[in-house]
């Protein structure tokens, strides 16, 4: 059971963290966009649009 908590806690550490740094967040992102696009869920101008979209955010943050 304290292995499962103490594996519970450094999960959500590490997503905390994943959301506080927005680099993270947004790496994240772009590579479910490739994955989509890689298995046709999106066209290459979708992805494209949505990849400006991040990168933007990413600047602005």
């Amino acid at each position: 059971m304290i292995g499962f908590l103490v594996w519970l806690a450094r999960v959500i550490g590490e997503q905390a963290a994943a959301e506080c740094d927005p680099r993270a967040t947004v790496g994240r992102r772009l590579a479910e966009l490739e994955q989509a696009l890689a298995a046709g869920l999106i066209t290459e101008e979708e992805c494209a649009a949505r990849q400006d979209e991040l990168l933007e955010q990413l600047v602005q943050s």
